[in-house]
């Protein structure tokens, strides 16, 4: 089978029902939140602080802020949304197939060193661990494109985890 009818029957997989698309959606807006607001923390710490009800308002500058061009701006929400379906693609691979290493160690590297392109740090400055990327060319530019690479490569490689194919 092709590897694109595999990635779309993965997306599809992942939208099947509505709790399926609902827990998707909801993932990859936090994805996104989380990965903007922790670009830069000081910034949307002070606007949290101020007032709740200003996340909107700090997830856009913060994304508006460090994407520099169209590129950016793209393969950071291309991350965030390829990341609700292979959360739930994981889920189900779980509740399937039980935990196993294959099924973690293919993905955890791209949820946790994968950030917004603009500062390329995201989620693993959370760790602390920014300065790492300061010794990676072009400053750990190339982590969110090769995460999303990550990303499709495991929608495709799940494909539909609930059924068993021996190909």
């Amino acid at each position: 089978m092709k590897k694109t009818k595999k990635f779309q029957r993965g997306i599809k997989s992942a939208f099947k029902t509505k709790e399926r698309g609902l827990a998707s959606f909801s993932i990859a807006i936090t994805v996104f939140v989380l990965m903007n607001l922790a670009a830069r923390p000081i910034f949307s710490k002070q606007m949290l602080m101020q007032d709740i009800f200003l996340l909107p308002e700090a997830v856009a500058r913060v994304f508006l802020y460090n994407s520099l061009n169209k590129v950016q701006m793209a393969s950071t929400i291309i991350y965030a949304a390829l990341t609700g379906p292979a959360i739930v693609l994981m889920y189900l691979q779980f509740q399937s197939f039980g935990s196993g290493v294959k099924n973690l160690a293919s993905i955890i590297p791209g949820m946790v060193a994968s950030g917004c392109v603009g500062c390329g740090a995201g989620l693993i400055g959370l760790l602390g661990l920014t300065g790492a990327l300061a010794s990676l060319p072009f400053n750990g530019q190339l982590i969110t494109p090769a995460a999303i690479l990550m990303l499709i490569y495991y929608i495709t490689k799940s494909g539909n985890p609930e059924a068993c194919n021996l190909e």
